[in-house]
């Protein structure tokens, strides 16, 4: 069965699939080179980058349901974020991977679950990784460290001190 030349075609054909799709998503990123304001054509004159992005999704804006995020780049490759969610508050410090809003970056995060006093669910603070696509979808995926709990907390995380934020959305540079 397994020296019969049909289950070596069968192998082959399974491991060139799965070299074509983690080849394809690896090295099918684009360049900078590709982007028309970084590499300007045929005359072309540049665009200016974005430095400012809107963002909203499931998990943004803190780690709540549903929120909202905006981003200011300060420098070429830093950021500052604040953003507001179903029920949460965030405040970010972002560390780009190129020096234009529409790059993939790490962020260092404080996030509010819940709100005040008696709504209060949590406060952490964590690293997060946030990719963005070329044109408008950004995934999130950080850890955050619990460093103050309020009453809500234990009835929905447990004795859980380190918590796992993920977020999808659509962002909009401008």
């Amino acid at each position: 069965m397994f020296g019969s030349v049909q289950y070596k075609i069968m192998v082959m054909k399974h491991l060139l699939v799965v070299f074509l799709l983690c080849g394809g998503s690896a090295f099918g990123q684009y360049t900078p080179d590709e982007y028309p304001v970084r590499s300007p054509k045929f005359n072309q004159k540049p665009q200016p980058k974005e430095k400012v992005a809107l963002a909203a999704g499931l998990g943004h804006g803190g780690g709540g349901i549903v929120g909202a995020e905006v981003e200011l780049m300060f420098t070429e490759r830093f950021g500052f974020q604040m953003g507001v969610g179903l029920p949460s508050v965030q405040f970010g410090i972002n560390i780009h991977f190129d020096d234009w809003v529409r790059s993939s970056y790490i962020s260092f995060q404080l996030n509010n679950l819940g709100g005040f006093e008696s709504n209060h669910i949590n406060t952490s603070l964590g690293p997060h990784f946030y990719y963005r696509g070329k044109k408008w979808l950004t995934l999130g995926l950080g850890t955050a460290f619990v460093v103050s709990e309020g009453p809500g907390h234990k009835h929905i995380f447990g004795e859980a001190n380190l918590l796992i934020n993920i977020s999808v959305g659509i962002y909009f540079p401008f």
